[in-house]
């Protein structure tokens, strides 16, 4: 044993890098961003996407949860290019939005009818939850987790699936059309928060 330490961060930000990396790789329109979850993953998510996209203005939708969507908005402020609204129920958040960044770490049912999920748009939930009927209706499927998905309810449903190693090579592209709706399971693996922290370990040895 190197050492003991709470990784907690350690997940919570490499969750959201690879949620942020994972838009920009499958994704070229973004105009409208919904946001749901907005705690230590959403918060990570909004520091390093809303640096990448300084340049463009967006309209990013958070749903309205007690004070965490005001608080959200207000400590992004400090970027103009990006407007914020807040909406009070899922179906207003879903419509719409080109991208929907889902950082949840519970609900109980789908969020909201697959049919409300616009042509093209890409789905991406970082803890797997609120969008089990679109895994049947949505065109495309891609995961970094080939084994876990075989035990979901409408494995066998799956119109199209994909490893994510395949688009990362450019094997496979992430739509065959523009109008493609992509469902992106891609949250990586522990063993990246070990070498993260061994990084951390090594670094602090060094200091």
């Amino acid at each position: 044993m190197l050492s003991i330490m709470d990784g907690s961060f350690i997940t919570q930000a490499r969750t959201a890098a690879i949620a942020v990396y994972t838009m920009f790789r499958v994704v070229k329109k973004y105009d409208v961003i919904a946001m749901v979850g907005l705690g230590g993953i959403g918060n990570i998510i909004g520091e390093i996407l809303f640096e990448k996209i300084k340049d463009k203005n967006v309209l990013v939708k958070l749903m309205r949860h007690k004070d965490h969507a005001e608080r959200f908005a207000n400590k992004f402020s400090e970027y103009s290019n990006i407007t914020f609204e807040i909406v009070d129920n899922y179906e207003d958040l879903m419509k719409d939005s080109d991208v929907v960044l889902s950082s949840v770490n519970y609900i109980e049912n789908d969020y909201c009818d697959p049919s409300i999920y616009k042509k093209g748009c890409t789905v991406i939930p970082v803890h797997m939850r609120g969008f089990m009927e679109c895994d049947h209706e949505f065109d495309h499927i891609i995961t970094s987790d080939l084994e876990n998905v075989k035990n979901f309810k409408y494995y066998n449903r799956f119109k199209r699936l994909t490893s994510w190693d395949d688009i990362q090579s450019g094997k496979v592209k992430p739509r065959e059309s523009e109008d493609e709706r992509v469902l992106m399971y891609n949250s990586g693996l522990g063993i990246f928060d070990l070498y993260f922290a061994n990084k951390i370990y090594q670094y602090l040895l060094n200091k």
